[in-house]
């Protein structure tokens, strides 16, 4: 995961933000498939990359589930979502 953010911010290409986001989504598979919460953070990060792509529907899908997940999260996870609206 580290490896693939570190990758995107040093090149910035879609090829690169497209392999990051592979990176996530395989975490929350596999997390899923463990039956394990999905580390902090990672629906967070997925959320913040489609409000940068204009995709606030699906940021706030993963806004939602990070708040879900991790409810200490909440207050900041609802003025990002409240700051969309």
């Amino acid at each position: 995961y580290s490896n693939s953010l570190y990758q995107y911010k040093k090149n910035l290409t879609q090829e690169s933000l497209d392999r990051h986001i592979s990176e996530l989504l395989e975490i929350v598979r596999k997390s899923n498939a463990r039956n394990l919460r999905v580390p902090p953070g990672v629906y967070a990060e997925l959320g913040f990359i489609y409000t940068e792509k204009g995709d606030n529907v699906e940021a706030i899908k993963y806004f939602e589930l990070e708040k879900n997940t991790y409810p200490e999260s909440a207050k900041f996870m609802d003025s990002l979502i409240k700051s969309m609206g």
